[in-house]
């Protein structure tokens, strides 16, 4: 089996903690006003709230919401990933101030420059926001992690990338967490850090922050996993992962616990695995 397959099915079916020689190592909202200068203006929430417990209904006025490329799915390494190349990903992070909002459905870090790119096979996108699930809305083979974390980019055409970290319980505080001023997250929708702005180290929660030692990366074609739910949305989860103290878990879960779509079906469409997302 491969490594971080293996990894995956471990950490969904016991849970993980910390101590990394258990494993084998180897696996969209718009951003804020800016203004002349470039930085985040007073911050100002849209609040749109979901109805989490009837999903169902989304498709009512949200047609792309039955379409049959929906996110998000249920990955299964031994019986539904196609072992292939998959695009070629460069992270280029970097030092970035954010904003910290509660926009009724999750909480969102929204970004106030477009210095944070990520490289899809040539073509650039930007980082808007990143927020957060509890559980997880992907599954691995019917499970769910603790969480998850989506980070949206969108290119100059419009078109969106997600990258995806799924999320486990770990013994120790995660740093970087603790930094993205996490004890002070707006727990009302409509709130926000109000004049604060929380300064970030992006390329090191890539680079620094995830557990796991690879770099591969399962690859379909998805869509957004709340209302428009508009399709031709580029996911890449990757195969690392990152560790949260169960009070860090605690702390967003007391807020949005159940913010999660439920698995669509594949239908026709192909999950593309890659030993590493940057060859």
């Amino acid at each position: 089996m491969r490594g971080s397959i293996a990894i995956f099915l471990c950490l969904v079916a016991v849970g993980c903690t910390s101590n990394e020689e258990e494993f084998d190592t180897g696996f969209l909202d718009d951003t804020g006003d800016t203004d002349d200068t470039g930085e985040l203006e007073e911050c100002e929430v849209n609040v749109v709230a979901f109805d989490y417990g009837d999903q169902a209904a989304w498709v009512n006025g949200n047609p792309d919401c039955g379409g049959s490329s929906q996110s998000p799915i249920d990955l299964q390494p031994e019986t539904n990933f196609f072992e292939g190349e998959t695009p070629v990903l460069a992270f280029a992070y970097t030092t970035s101030a954010l904003h910290v909002i509660n926009n009724g459905h999750s909480i969102e870090y929204e970004i106030d420059d477009a210095s944070n790119t990520l490289t899809v096979d040539g073509t650039d996108y930007a980082l808007l926001q990143f927020h957060f699930h509890s559980p997880s809305e992907h599954t691995v083979d019917g499970q769910n992690a603790a969480m998850e974390m989506h980070l949206v980019h969108k290119s100059q055409s419009d078109a969106l990338a997600v990258v995806s970290i799924l999320i486990f319980p770990g013994e120790a505080e995660q740093p970087w967490i603790a930094s993205a001023s996490w004890d002070e997250i707006p727990a009302q929708a409509g709130e926000c850090l109000e004049d604060e702005e929380t300064v970030l180290d992006m390329d090191d929660l890539i680079n620094g922050q995830l557990e796991g030692g690879t770099k591969d990366v399962v690859h379909y074609n998805g869509s957004l996993t709340t209302p428009p739910c508009s399709e031709d949305v580029e996911w890449f989860i990757l195969g690392e992962y990152m560790l949260l103290s169960s009070e860090q878990i605690a702390t967003f879960s007391d807020i949005y616990s159940g913010n999660n779509r439920e698995v669509q079906a594949l239908n026709d469409r192909t999950i593309f695995y890659d030993e590493s997302y940057g060859n």
